[in-house]
């Protein structure tokens, strides 16, 4: 599926209650005051105020979130997350949550445009345990086979093809049978196949129906493969022409949205 122009009144509830996708109110005043300790600032900029966002997250969390059972504890890997804040929403409800991301590891690029703030200090402000893991998802050493779920907002259109298709079939070796890769992917409106270009400075448009063909261990479980680059259906022009069904995010893309379930062995 493609993130619809207009989202539901449950979603914007959701985002009003957790301060998505750019933190509370006058959450860019509140974290840069010295005068208060940092622990309290958090808390009033709210979990989603220290990582810079796209405007197409205004649907893509709650969406994300909307993919989880949050009837019983689980296991979710967050896999390029930085410091964005669903990862502390899911750990807050009781989840057990790690954070995967190879870019944590260097703290002057720590957070895609976030300030200089860690886990540890946004734990100690939400009260959540979120375990981060400064690695690539196959390195993370979490036992295969124990995960739930497996969360991935837009960050794969940001890796080489085969470096999307490393951390798909590292998902697949993470997840229970049944567990699902729930996952959120940018859609350029200046790439092919709308038009000659190749790549931006954000990446390229992935082809999906060739990751999905390369990992036979996982099945498309929600998602229109007629709205998702690659896969059968898909037509370009058939897309554009419908374009003001979609969401268009500041930087001209859609968001894509689907989920993928590891079959029985």
């Amino acid at each position: 599926m493609l993130a619809p122009r207009y989202y539901s009144a449950e979603y914007e509830s959701w985002n009003r209650k957790w301060g998505a996708p750019y933190g509370y109110p006058n959450a860019d005043k509140i974290r840069y005051m010295d005068d208060i300790p940092f622990i309290h600032k958090a808390r009033l900029a709210g979990p989603f105020a220290f990582q810079a966002n796209n405007t197409t997250r205004y649907f893509e969390y709650p969406w994300v979130y909307d993919q989880i059972d949050h009837s019983a504890s689980a296991t979710v890997v967050d896999v390029g997350a930085g410091v964005t804040g669903l990862q502390f929403v899911l750990s807050k409800l009781g989840h057990r949550v790690y954070c995967v991301d190879p870019g944590l590891a260097h703290p002057e690029q720590y957070g895609w445009g976030s300030q200089l703030v860690t886990h540890q200090d946004l734990n100690s402000a939400f009260h959540t345990d979120v375990v981060r893991i400064p690695t690539l998802l196959s390195d993370c050493g979490i036992e295969h086979g124990t995960v739930d779920y497996v969360t991935c907002v837009s960050t794969i259109e940001h890796v080489p093809f085969e470096g999307t298709v490393q951390l798909v079939s590292s998902a697949a070796d993470l997840l229970k049978p049944g567990g699902r890769f729930i996952a959120t992917v940018d859609l350029f409106l200046d790439l092919e196949p709308f038009t000659t270009r190749t790549g931006n400075k954000w990446g390229t448009n992935l082809n999906l129906g060739e990751v999905f063909a390369r990992e036979p261990r996982l099945r498309l479980a929600v998602g229109d493969p007629a709205l998702l680059y690659g896969c059968e259906g898909f037509d370009a022009e058939l897309v554009q022409e419908r374009c003001a069904e979609f969401y268009i995010g500041e930087y001209p893309l859609f968001a894509q949205c689907f989920v993928l379930e590891k079959l029985a062995s």
